[in-house]
């Protein structure tokens, strides 16, 4: 079983690093074999394929909802909508790296977690309410991730992707 956990955003621009820092916290647990802990900052786009191969993937990303900051939010990669064409490389997202996904080569489950952010100004701080919720953050991934790891091995795209390369 392959799971991918992923932390997108801009330390550069406050709450927007909180998938970054949260990475960064779930890295200081000790290794588990079958996950990978990926910063992948705002550089979604280019490990694309890399996510593709997850059986199970979690994504961390700061969540605009209209709530509160600090609010933890939970959804599945099924209700992102269809990407805005970017005006940079610095704006694809999960929904950008979702939509490079073919259902062949899709992981069995995307989830996306992730706070409402309070400040998205230049600075490498979280904000005090982002700061004080990303422990519950980091232990909600955690709860997904230990989900993933206790359901049964089984995984039909590796089945699919070794047929078609028995056909001749």
């Amino acid at each position: 079983m392959n799971i991918i956990v992923a932390g997108i955003g801009n330390l550069l621009m406050g709450d927007d690093g909180l998938g970054i820092h949260a990475i960064h916290a779930m890295k200081e647990a000790p290794r588990i074999s079958g996950i990978t802990i990926l910063d992948v900052g705002t550089s979604a786009l280019a490990v694309a394929a890399d996510l593709a191969q997850a059986d199970y993937l979690l994504f961390i990303d700061a969540i605009h909802a209209g709530g509160q900051p600090g609010v933890v939010h939970q959804f599945s990669g099924d209700r992102i909508a269809p990407p805005k064409s970017p005006r940079s490389l610095h704006e694809y997202g999960v929904s950008h790296v979702l939509a490079q996904m073919d259902s062949v080569h899709r992981p069995r489950e995307i989830i996306v977690v992730g706070l409402e952010p309070g400040a998205l100004d230049f600075g490498m701080n979280l904000s005090d309410p982002v700061a004080q919720a990303l422990p519950a953050l980091v232990e909600a991934a955690w709860q997904i991730v230990n989900r993933w790891r206790s359901l049964p091995v089984h995984n039909p795209r590796r089945h699919v992707d070794q047929l078609q390369e028995s056909i001749p």
